[in-house]
């Protein structure tokens, strides 16, 4: 309920969801997190990659050097 009531976006009522699960938020932990709009943020790592890395090829390469061994499988 209180997704429900705290978030009006259904994309980001799914992210809270998840994230709530997999971090084991308790109920106002999760209150928190919706007040701070943690969802408007998750998954969104700044990066200068476009300005220090200009061709796209060698961005690949070190995007893939971050990847999860579980991703590349």
């Amino acid at each position: 309920m209180i997704i429900l009531h705290g978030e009006k976006d259904v994309s980001k009522r799914i992210k809270y969801i998840r994230l709530s699960l997999e971090n084991k938020w308790n109920k106002r932990y999760l209150q928190q997190q919706i007040k701070d709009h943690v969802a408007d943020n998750y998954g969104v790592m700044p990066s200068n990659f476009n300005l220090t890395i200009r061709d796209s090829k060698d961005a690949i390469k070190a995007i893939d050097m971050f990847k999860d061994d579980k991703e590349a499988a």
